[in-house]
Parts: structure tokens; sequence; C-alpha cells
């Protein structure tokens, strides 16, 4: 077969849970399949270097999309491309695409925070998902998904029938996995790992950490890494409040800091957030030996399993007296990690490329 993949979002310099997934599965199938021919759309040379071999063929289509307007001539530059030469699939990992594509079509979408909640990013961003996601849905001869939260979400908000759309879960970064058992810092910390938005309840973190540190002044810091995307004002007064202000660290972008290492030294992690379609963060913290604090909201239960203690996000006096028990509580410390390296046999991104290349057959079956 000859596949066409739209990848701009793997980027030599930072990606998010999104770039991943779309290196882990494509970098695999290139070495799983010899026999077909990748092509890969993006607007950067640098990929060459990250994936590559003799199936594969970069395509650097204009203009570099690196702002809203910029995306819809990318995307319709990939739509000419793509009905030039014909593949016998077209693969957007992203979830949008222009109209029409004339080969059939699998898209991945994540979630729709978007959908329900425009006011958690900017509004400028939530029109442009709002106004392309529905058609990108309904034109796709397929959908893939990461959980079956979000298939579920996808096919009741968008009207899609639900055996149009499959669940490939994610992996996680398997190296993590070598920093168990490491001894913990002398400064003990509470750790976060995500982008800096409203939907990831960093407000509600600084909240229960505050109230954790007033009950049960302990010498606990609270570090956050991630990009600070959009910090609103519920966000930035509540760190400007804080009593313990001082003991929470922003670390910034996580492509400039040493992952490995917070992870390994960090007492637990602490990932509330309002809104996931999955959540990779819960199988990083299971992957690096630590107890998870975990939102019980929309995908986090059904990617945590029992391995996690699960509160609202918005129940502070719950998560605070969890940060307390899995701080003194051996016991249930080793029991939660325990269930944690348990739960992680589902996932990996190997099961993820599998899961994903049979949604490519089945898109081409569908689309024949």
């Amino acid at each position: 077969m000859k596949i066409a993949i739209n990848i701009r979002l793997v980027r030599p310099d930072g990606m998010d849970g999104m770039g991943w997934f779309s290196y882990e599965i494509v970098r695999r199938w290139v070495g799983c399949f010899p026999e077909h021919e990748f092509i890969l759309l993006t607007d950067k040379s640098s990929l060459k270097k990250q994936i590559y071999g003799p199936n594969v063929q970069h395509k650097i289509l204009m203009p570099p999309a690196r702002r809203l307007f910029l995306i819809n001539w990318w995307n319709s530059a990939a739509k000419s491309y793509v009905n030039k030469i014909q593949p016998d699939v077209f693969i957007t990992l992203d979830g949008q695409y222009a109209h029409p594509i004339n080969v059939p079509v699998l898209t991945v979408i994540h979630d729709l925070n978007f959908h329900h909640h425009p006011e958690w990013m900017t509004e400028k961003l939530a029109h442009f998902y709002n106004s392309s996601f529905p058609e990108c849905a309904a034109n796709a001869n397929r959908i893939a998904t990461v959980s079956a939260y979000s298939k579920k979400d996808i096919s009741e908000s968008y009207g899609i029938a639900a055996d149009k759309i499959d669940v490939v879960y994610n992996g996680f970064n398997e190296k993590l996995m070598a920093v168990q058992n490491t001894p913990q810092k002398e400064n003990p910390y509470f750790f976060f790992i995500g982008i800096q938005v409203p939907r990831k309840n960093i407000a509600g973190l600084i909240k229960a950490f505050t109230l954790f540190k007033e009950t049960y002044k302990t010498d606990h810091q609270l570090k956050l890494a991630g990009h600070d995307y959009m910090w609103d004002e519920e966000m930035k007064t509540a760190l400007l409040t804080s009593s313990v202000k001082n003991d929470i660290i922003l670390l910034g972008r996580t492509d400039f800091i040493d992952i490995e290492d917070l992870y390994a030294g960090a007492e637990a992690l602490l990932y509330i957030p309002h809104f996931e379609g999955f959540g990779i963060p819960v199988l990083e913290g299971y992957a690096a030996g630590l107890p998870l604090i975990c939102s019980n909201t929309t995908s986090l239960p059904e990617v945590a399993g029992e391995a996690a203690l699960m509160f609202s996000p918005t129940d502070y006096n719950g998560i605070a007296q969890a940060m307390y028990r899995v701080t003194t509580d051996k016991n249930l410390r080793e029991d939660m990690v325990l269930k944690g390296k348990k739960r992680l046999e589902i996932f990996n991104w190997k099961r993820t490329s599998e899961a994903l290349w049979n949604a490519v057959l089945k898109t081409v079956a569908d689309g024949s």
C-alpha cells in the first residue's frame, strides 16, 4: 500500500501528547511494514532524522503551520497533494484535514474538550476546533480515538455511528520504569506534568496543595512541569494568594528539563484535571513507581483503574487528605505502586500501533 500520513505534530523541538502518539506509532509502522510505502506530510525538514527508512518519503508542504490561519492553508496544501498522488489511504493524526479528500480517510480525534468547554481555551482556538472537527469527523471513513470514554463522546456529540470509531489506547515512556525504587530527594515534593491550561485544573492543584500544607505543616513542595500556555485569572489568583506559594515551583516546558529525574525524585504524582481524553501522565506515574492521586472524571477512571486514589477535581479536602495518606502510610504506598505496575500490562506503544494499523486496514476496506 501507499500510505500518506499527516505527521505535522511530530516536532524535534518539543512535543505534546498528540505529537508523541504520532511519533511512536509511525516509527513502528515504518519498521514493521517494509513492504508498504509511507509518505509523511509535514511542514519541516528536520523530521528526516527522526523517522526514516527505505520505505519512507518526506513531503514538506508549505506554509509552516505555526498559526491558526496557516494551519488551514497547510491542510489545503495537504489535500491537493493527497488528491494528486492518490494513496491507498490518508491518515491525519491531528484530527483535521481539508475537504474533499478523494481517497479513504482515517482521522484520529483524542477528545472533545473544546466542544464541551470552549472557555478553557482562547476564543479563536475554540472557534477553530469547533468549526473544523465536526466536519472532519463526519467526512472520514473511520475515526480512531484513545479511550472508550472519547469514543462514546464523539459518537453522541457528533452523531457518528459507534461502529465507525476504533479505540486505540496510548502507550507511555518505558524509560521511566528504570527510575522505580529511586531514593526520594531530601526535599520531598508532589509532581504534576502537563500543559498548563484551565482544563488541567492548575488552580485546583494549588488550592489542594495549599490546604495540605496548612493542615499538616510538612516541608513538601509542588513542582509543575509543562508549557504555561494559558494561565487564566483563577489560576493566577490561586498562586498569588496561596500562603505557600514559595513552595510551588513552575519548571517550564518539558523539553528543557529532565523528566525522568523529576519523576524519580517525586513522592507522588498529583493529576486532577477537569477533562481528559486519556491522560498519559497516569501511566508515566505508574511506570516511575509513584502513587497517584487522580481525578475521577471523563477517561481517567478507565485509564487509572483501581491503582489510584480518585476524587472529584474540586474536592480539595479529599485530595489534601490523600496527599497526607500517601506520604505517611507505607502499606498504602506499596499497594498503590504494585497495582500501578499491574495496570501497565495493558498499555504500550506496540499495542497502540497494532490497534491503529487494524483501523487503517478497516478504513481501506470501507473505502474500497
